[in-house]
């Protein structure tokens, strides 16, 4: 990348086993979110889970994102909901991170990146508890 400088600090992720299978994330009671703030609260500047094999939304606490479940990556599993997923990009820059979500389809057990205007309807619903939001993509600070 021409002309922009990288960041050279620490970057922590933490990736977590998320056995809360539902689609919706706003259902996770506070006690079960707790123990993902208090990474955060520790220092964890990003949190990605998996597990539930269905996708589930995004959320930022305290300026730091957490991704709920990716859902399947190339399981071919019954149902609609198991059979999709998404992969998270991300840049550090000196200010700031940038957050891509790139949603697909699972097709015999390998993922096919949705076209735009799918693409587009998708990350408004995985994104729509990220304020700022710009398609599917977002911004936090360092």
């Amino acid at each position: 990348m021409t002309g922009v400088q990288l960041c050279s600090i620490p970057f922590f992720i933490f990736f977590f086993f998320n056995d809360t299978a539902t689609t919706e994330i706003y259902t996770l009671s506070l006690h079960d979110a707790l123990p993902i703030y208090n990474l955060v609260d520790r220092g964890v500047d990003a949190i990605i889970g998996h597990h539930p094999h269905v996708t589930q939304g995004v959320e930022i606490y305290k300026g730091k994102p957490i991704f709920y479940s990716l859902g399947n990556f190339i399981f071919d599993q019954n149902g609609d909901e198991t059979t999709k997923g998404y992969a998270v990009s991300m840049v550090i820059l000196e200010e700031v991170v940038e957050w891509e979500v790139k949603p697909y389809s699972i097709i015999n057990t390998s993922p096919k990146f949705y076209g735009k205007e799918t693409k587009d309807l998708v990350c408004e619903h995985v994104l729509s508890n990220v304020k700022n939001s710009n398609g599917c993509g977002f911004e936090v600070p360092i």
